[in-house]
Protein backbone atom coordinates (compact mmCIF):
# COMPACT_ATOMS: atom_id res chain seq x y z
CA UNK A 1 0.00 0.00 0.00
CA UNK A 2 1.47 3.47 -0.51
CA UNK A 3 2.25 5.92 1.81
CA UNK A 4 0.86 9.76 1.76
CA UNK A 5 3.73 12.10 0.01
CA UNK A 6 5.56 14.40 2.09
CA UNK A 7 4.24 17.44 0.94
CA UNK A 8 0.32 15.97 1.50
CA UNK A 9 -2.15 17.28 3.61
CA UNK A 10 -1.31 16.09 7.39
CA UNK A 11 -2.50 16.41 10.68
CA UNK A 12 -3.92 19.87 11.67
CA UNK A 13 -6.59 22.38 11.49
CA UNK A 14 -6.99 21.69 7.66
CA UNK A 15 -7.28 18.28 7.73
CA UNK A 16 -10.18 18.03 10.39
CA UNK A 17 -12.02 21.01 8.16
CA UNK A 18 -11.67 18.80 5.07
CA UNK A 19 -13.34 15.67 7.56
CA UNK A 20 -15.82 17.62 8.20
CA UNK A 21 -16.54 19.03 4.50
CA UNK A 22 -16.02 15.36 3.65
CA UNK A 23 -18.66 14.13 6.22
CA UNK A 24 -21.16 16.97 5.38
CA UNK A 25 -20.96 15.53 1.54
CA UNK A 26 -21.60 11.59 2.63
CA UNK A 27 -24.67 13.06 4.68
CA UNK A 28 -26.27 15.27 1.68
CA UNK A 29 -25.31 12.60 -1.02
CA UNK A 30 -25.78 9.27 0.57
CA UNK A 31 -27.92 9.45 4.33
CA UNK A 32 -30.24 12.39 4.14
CA UNK A 33 -32.14 11.19 0.69
CA UNK A 34 -32.73 7.72 3.02
CA UNK A 35 -33.36 9.70 6.46
CA UNK A 36 -37.34 10.31 6.84
CA UNK A 37 -39.54 12.65 9.78
CA UNK A 38 -42.05 10.00 10.07
CA UNK A 39 -40.15 7.21 11.26
CA UNK A 40 -36.92 6.45 12.80
CA UNK A 41 -34.04 5.16 10.89
CA UNK A 42 -31.70 2.96 12.48
CA UNK A 43 -27.80 3.72 11.71
CA UNK A 44 -24.86 2.15 13.10
CA UNK A 45 -21.27 4.13 12.98
CA UNK A 46 -18.31 2.65 13.01
CA UNK A 47 -15.04 3.52 15.13
CA UNK A 48 -15.24 6.87 15.54
CA UNK A 49 -15.82 6.74 19.06
CA UNK A 50 -19.11 9.30 18.36
CA UNK A 51 -17.51 12.08 16.78
CA UNK A 52 -19.34 11.57 13.30
CA UNK A 53 -22.42 10.52 15.52
CA UNK A 54 -23.12 13.47 16.48
CA UNK A 55 -22.22 15.73 13.67
CA UNK A 56 -25.10 13.75 11.63
CA UNK A 57 -27.36 13.50 14.43
CA UNK A 58 -27.10 17.22 14.31
CA UNK A 59 -27.44 17.73 10.91
CA UNK A 60 -30.35 15.37 10.81
CA UNK A 61 -32.29 17.41 13.49
CA UNK A 62 -32.01 20.80 11.75
CA UNK A 63 -33.93 18.88 8.39
CA UNK A 64 -36.52 17.72 11.05
CA UNK A 65 -35.49 14.03 10.02
CA UNK A 66 -35.54 10.39 12.33
CA UNK A 67 -32.85 8.81 13.45
CA UNK A 68 -31.59 6.89 16.01
CA UNK A 69 -27.74 5.90 16.07
CA UNK A 70 -25.62 3.32 17.14
CA UNK A 71 -21.85 4.29 17.28
CA UNK A 72 -19.39 1.42 17.99
CA UNK A 73 -15.51 1.35 18.68
CA UNK A 74 -13.52 -1.92 19.63
CA UNK A 75 -11.59 0.47 22.16
CA UNK A 76 -13.24 1.39 25.27
CA UNK A 77 -11.51 4.21 25.85
CA UNK A 78 -12.58 5.87 22.54
CA UNK A 79 -16.10 4.25 23.37
CA UNK A 80 -15.51 6.51 27.27
CA UNK A 81 -14.47 9.67 25.81
CA UNK A 82 -17.41 9.76 23.55
CA UNK A 83 -20.27 8.85 26.27
CA UNK A 84 -18.31 11.88 28.08
CA UNK A 85 -20.10 13.79 25.25
CA UNK A 86 -23.75 12.67 24.92
CA UNK A 87 -26.00 13.15 22.32
CA UNK A 88 -29.61 12.91 21.72
CA UNK A 89 -30.42 9.75 19.92
CA UNK A 90 -27.19 8.27 20.67
CA UNK A 91 -25.89 5.12 21.93
CA UNK A 92 -21.97 4.47 22.71
CA UNK A 93 -20.94 0.91 23.46
CA UNK A 94 -17.55 -0.75 22.93
CA UNK A 95 -18.35 -3.35 20.22
CA UNK A 96 -17.44 -5.10 16.39
CA UNK A 97 -19.49 -5.61 14.21
CA UNK A 98 -19.04 -9.18 14.29
CA UNK A 99 -20.91 -8.96 18.07
CA UNK A 100 -23.73 -7.48 15.94
CA UNK A 101 -24.07 -10.17 13.81
CA UNK A 102 -23.97 -12.46 17.14
CA UNK A 103 -26.63 -10.25 18.59
CA UNK A 104 -28.81 -10.39 15.20
CA UNK A 105 -28.89 -6.72 15.04
CA UNK A 106 -29.74 -5.03 11.41
CA UNK A 107 -29.24 -1.38 10.56
CA UNK A 108 -30.67 0.84 8.05
CA UNK A 109 -27.79 2.98 7.41
CA UNK A 110 -23.92 1.43 8.07
CA UNK A 111 -21.22 4.62 8.02
CA UNK A 112 -17.48 3.74 8.68
CA UNK A 113 -15.65 7.58 8.58
CA UNK A 114 -11.35 7.20 8.66
CA UNK A 115 -11.36 3.78 9.14
CA UNK A 116 -10.11 1.88 6.17
CA UNK A 117 -6.88 4.05 6.34
CA UNK A 118 -6.29 1.73 10.28
CA UNK A 119 -6.92 -1.81 8.05
CA UNK A 120 -4.48 -4.16 6.27
CA UNK A 121 -6.03 -5.61 3.58
CA UNK A 122 -7.71 -8.78 4.48
CA UNK A 123 -9.25 -6.46 7.45
CA UNK A 124 -10.96 -4.70 4.87
CA UNK A 125 -12.62 -7.72 3.03
CA UNK A 126 -13.37 -9.23 6.40
CA UNK A 127 -15.12 -5.59 7.03
CA UNK A 128 -17.26 -5.64 4.35
CA UNK A 129 -18.08 -9.19 4.83
CA UNK A 130 -19.59 -7.75 8.37
CA UNK A 131 -21.52 -5.20 7.03
CA UNK A 132 -23.28 -6.99 4.25
CA UNK A 133 -24.60 -9.48 7.30
CA UNK A 134 -25.78 -6.31 9.31
CA UNK A 135 -27.03 -4.11 7.04
CA UNK A 136 -31.27 -4.53 6.35
CA UNK A 137 -32.03 -5.52 2.83
CA UNK A 138 -32.50 -2.58 1.48
CA UNK A 139 -30.18 -0.88 3.59
CA UNK A 140 -26.95 1.41 2.76
CA UNK A 141 -23.14 1.25 3.84
CA UNK A 142 -21.15 3.59 3.18
CA UNK A 143 -17.04 3.49 4.48
CA UNK A 144 -15.16 6.81 3.60
CA UNK A 145 -11.83 7.92 4.08
CA UNK A 146 -8.82 10.10 2.96
CA UNK A 147 -7.44 9.14 -0.12
CA UNK A 148 -3.52 8.34 -0.87
CA UNK A 149 -2.83 10.17 -3.72
CA UNK A 150 -0.29 13.73 -4.79
CA UNK A 151 -2.23 15.53 -1.71
CA UNK A 152 -3.84 13.37 -0.02
CA UNK A 153 -2.33 11.22 2.79
CA UNK A 154 -4.16 8.30 3.36
CA UNK A 155 -2.99 4.65 3.41
CA UNK A 156 -5.35 3.66 0.52
CA UNK A 157 -5.05 4.42 -3.16
CA UNK A 158 -8.70 4.29 -5.18
CA UNK A 159 -6.98 1.84 -7.68
CA UNK A 160 -5.51 -0.63 -4.42
CA UNK A 161 -9.10 -0.34 -2.39
CA UNK A 162 -10.28 -1.65 -6.04
CA UNK A 163 -7.78 -4.55 -6.23
CA UNK A 164 -8.80 -5.60 -3.05
CA UNK A 165 -12.67 -5.20 -2.05
CA UNK A 166 -14.91 -8.17 -2.98
CA UNK A 167 -17.71 -8.57 -5.46
CA UNK A 168 -20.60 -6.30 -4.88
CA UNK A 169 -19.02 -3.33 -3.73
CA UNK A 170 -17.39 -0.52 -5.57
CA UNK A 171 -14.69 2.07 -5.02
CA UNK A 172 -15.72 6.11 -6.06
CA UNK A 173 -13.44 8.38 -5.88
CA UNK A 174 -15.09 12.08 -4.30
CA UNK A 175 -14.42 15.52 -3.28
CA UNK A 176 -12.54 16.53 -1.12
CA UNK A 177 -9.80 14.01 -1.34
CA UNK A 178 -11.39 10.89 -0.19
CA UNK A 179 -12.54 7.68 -1.35
CA UNK A 180 -15.72 5.78 -0.87
CA UNK A 181 -16.36 1.77 -0.75
CA UNK A 182 -20.46 1.49 -1.20
CA UNK A 183 -22.34 -1.68 -2.15
CA UNK A 184 -22.33 -2.30 -5.71
CA UNK A 185 -25.05 -0.55 -7.65
CA UNK A 186 -25.76 1.89 -4.90
CA UNK A 187 -26.15 5.00 -6.30
CA UNK A 188 -26.18 8.71 -4.22
CA UNK A 189 -29.60 10.34 -4.41
CA UNK A 190 -28.33 13.64 -2.65
CA UNK A 191 -27.64 17.23 -4.37
CA UNK A 192 -23.90 16.79 -3.39
CA UNK A 193 -20.67 17.06 -5.56
CA UNK A 194 -20.11 13.76 -8.19
CA UNK A 195 -17.90 10.81 -7.39
CA UNK A 196 -15.90 9.66 -9.79
CA UNK A 197 -15.73 5.88 -10.11
CA UNK A 198 -13.30 5.55 -13.74
CA UNK A 199 -9.95 6.18 -11.22
CA UNK A 200 -9.41 9.53 -12.59
CA UNK A 201 -7.13 11.98 -10.31
CA UNK A 202 -9.78 14.52 -8.91
CA UNK A 203 -6.92 16.61 -7.09
CA UNK A 204 -6.97 19.48 -9.68
CA UNK A 205 -11.02 19.94 -8.89
CA UNK A 206 -10.56 20.22 -5.11
CA UNK A 207 -6.97 22.70 -5.89
CA UNK A 208 -9.43 24.69 -7.93
CA UNK A 209 -11.90 24.82 -5.04
CA UNK A 210 -9.45 26.41 -2.71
Amino acid sequence: MSAGTPGGIGPGPLTELAGALALRSVYRRWLRPRLRADRVTRMLDIGSAGDAARRILGWARQDGLALGLVAIDADHRAVLRGRGRPAWGMTARTATPAELIAEGAKYDLILSDRVLGQLRAPEVGALLSECDDIVAPDGLVVHTDIVCSRFGTGRWSQQELIAVVPPGWQVRRCWPLRVEIVRAGSEPSGDDEPADRDGADSDGAFLSLT
